[in-house]
């Protein structure tokens, strides 16, 4: 019996697996997936599959390294800085930190999920956990911070969008009765995600008040609709990236400021938990893009 939660790609690939007669053999606790046809076998790892290269992955994976590549092909993305153990210094640091109007986004520079990712604003507090991150994981990643509602995620295949998300910041509806602690609760927001905001705030009637600054799904965000005038300016940037970086199956996420879109980061691995846990009618479109991969995989 495995001591980690069984994720909804693992059940979504045994279901594939049993509709078209494949073989399915899970390994370390279910995060690397073997695939066997009678003819072929394929891997997915984590959320990543075998149609895209080690190197693909890695420069993806790479938040630093992929701010590099599509700034130097002139696609607009959020600057990621690196910074990595005994190869900075506290002067390196507070520069790009005041050079950013002491207002930065750190994470790790391979992070996912939102996991360690902070706004800082405070000089001691900026170090303090730039230091936990340095000293955690093998490289630092520092951005400009920018404030937008809406991150739009597209889900790519050989160069075509197959699905369009946009992901809300986690936000309550003010009643004019209760602060933002007890709306919160009402919704069964974990109090862990409320960041960026006084949790005795009292909104008044109708007021949406923002809970949490990422767009991450784990972290809370909404699931809403894209518009198709949005979709269409962000297919022609998906179409350059994939003749930049020659990547095959992916997802990006996109922000748009000043009305221009812009590249927040790109996933090489598609990964689906929360999106395909919302309802059924999203369960069948993630598993559509799952099942579409993998036989094409498999042929």
């Amino acid at each position: 019996m495995s001591k980690y939660p069984i994720r909804q790609l693992e059940n979504i690939v045994s279901a594939i697996c049993k509709k078209h007669h494949y073989k399915c053999v899970f390994y370390c606790e279910g995060w690397i997936i073997n695939i066997q046809s009678k003819s072929k076998s394929i891997f997915i790892y984590g959320y990543s599959f075998s149609c895209n290269n080690a190197v693909v992955s890695n420069i993806c994976c790479d938040k630093s390294a992929t701010s590099a590549i599509l700034s130097a092909n002139k696609i607009a993305c959020f600057e990621h800085i690196y910074f990595t153990k005994d190869f900075y210094t506290e002067k390196e640091l507070l520069a790009t930190f005041h050079s950013n109007k002491n207002n930065v986004v750190i994470k790790p520079n391979t992070g996912t999920s939102g996991i360690d990712v902070y706004h800082c604003t405070k000089q001691d507090d900026f170090l303090k956990k730039s230091m936990h991150i340095i000293k955690h994981y093998p490289g630092l990643a520092i951005s400009p911070f920018y404030n937008y509602n809406i991150e739009y995620r597209v889900v790519v295949n050989n160069g075509k969008i197959i699905l369009s998300l946009c992901k809300e910041k986690s936000h309550i509806i003010g009643d004019g009765i209760n602060n933002v602690e007890s709306l919160s609760k009402q919704k069964n927001i974990n109090p862990t995600t409320i960041l960026g905001v006084d949790k005795n705030y009292l909104p008044a009637q109708h007021e949406k008040v923002y809970i949490n600054w990422k767009h991450n799904l784990s972290q809370g965000g909404v699931i809403a609709e894209m518009s198709p005038s949005i979709e269409k300016q962000l297919a022609k940037i998906v179409v350059r990236i994939c003749k930049i970086i020659d990547i095959k199956f992916f997802s990006i996420d996109f922000a748009i400021i000043d009305d221009k879109p812009i590249v927040v980061e790109i996933n090489s691995g598609v990964m689906l938990e929360k999106y395909s846990s919302f309802d059924q009618q999203h369960y069948q479109r993630a598993y559509k893009i799952y099942e579409d991969i993998i036989t094409e995989l498999l042929k």
